[in-house]
C-alpha cells in the first residue's frame, strides 16, 4: 500500500494546516524600569527610662521566695538610691507593689525595717534598670509571732 502515510499528509485538512503562516507575534513594549526609591534609615531613639516594680511579701515559709499562697504586704517603705543619693523613697500600694520609672542606671533598693519582721531575702537589693525594660525585686520578711511568757509553775495552797 503505497501512500498510506502519504494519503494522510496530502488530505485537505492537512494541506489547509500546512498552508497556514504562522501568527506573527505581537510586539509588546517594554518600559524601563524606574528606580526603587532607597530606604531611609530612621533611628530609633534609645529609651531613656527603665521600669522598676518592687513586691514585698510575707514569707510563711522562710524560704526567700515569693510563693503562690504567700500574701503582698501593703504599707513597706523602700528607699531607691543611686550611689550615695537618695532618688526617691516608695510605698507598697493595696496590692503589695509598686512601680515607678527609672533613667538608665544602677540603683540601689532597700527596705525599711520594721519592728517584729526579720527579713527573708537580702534587705538591701543592687539592680540596673536598662532603658524600655521592667525590673522587679521581691523582698521577703517574715513575722515573728509573740511569746505569751510562761508564769511556770504556781504554788498551790
Amino acid at each position: 500500500m503505497p501512500g498510506a502515510g502519504s494519503a494522510a499528509a496530502e488530505s485537505p485538512r492537512a494541506a489547509a494546516t500546512a498552508a497556514t503562516p504562522p501568527a506573527a507575534a505581537t510586539p509588546t513594549a517594554t518600559l524601563p524600569s524606574a528606580p526603587s526609591p532607597t530606604p531611609t534609615f530612621t533611628p530609633v531613639p534609645t529609651p531613656t527610662n527603665g521600669n522598676l516594680c518592687i513586691q514585698k511579701f510575707s514569707d510563711l515559709d522562710q524560704d526567700g521566695i515569693l510563693d503562690t499562697k504567700e500574701p503582698l504586704l501593703p504599707g513597706w517603705s523602700f528607699t531607691i538610691s543611686q550611689g550615695q543619693s537618695l532618688v526617691t523613697t516608695v510605698v507598697t500600694t493595696s496590692t503589695g507593689g509598686v512601680c515607678l520609672p527609672l533613667p538608665v542606671g544602677t540603683y540601689t533598693v532597700a527596705e525599711v525595717l520594721q519592728a517584729g519582721w526579720v527579713p527573708t531575702t537580702p534587705p538591701s537589693q543592687t539592680v540596673f534598670i536598662p532603658g524600655g525594660t521592667m525590673v522587679f525585686l521581691t523582698f521577703g520578711n517574715h513575722q515573728l509571732s509573740e511569746q505569751v511568757p510562761n508564769p511556770g509553775p504556781t504554788a498551790t495552797d
